[in-house]
C-alpha cells in the first residue's frame, strides 16, 4: 500500500470539506466543516515534518 503524499492528501480532502459544507443547510454544520479545513492542513504539515525527521534519524549513526 502506498501513502499519499500528505499535501495531495490534505488537498484532496480539503475539497471534499468545502464541497460537504457547501451542501449542508444547517450552519452550524457548516462551520464544523469548515472549521476542519485549517486542522487537516495542519496536520498534513506535521505529517510531512515528522515523516522528514525519520527519514534524517534513519541516517544518523549516532
Amino acid at each position: 500500500m502506498t501513502l499519499a503524499e500528505p499535501k495531495q492528501e490534505a488537498s484532496w480532502l480539503t475539497e471534499q470539506l468545502k464541497d460537504l459544507a457547501n451542501q449542508q443547510p444547517q450552519f452550524e454544520d457548516r462551520a464544523l466543516l469548515s472549521a476542519l479545513i485549517p486542522e487537516v492542513q495542519d496536520l498534513a504539515e506535521r505529517r510531512e515534518q515528522l515523516a522528514g525527521e525519520i527519514d534524517g534519524r534513519s541516517w544518523s549513526f549516532n
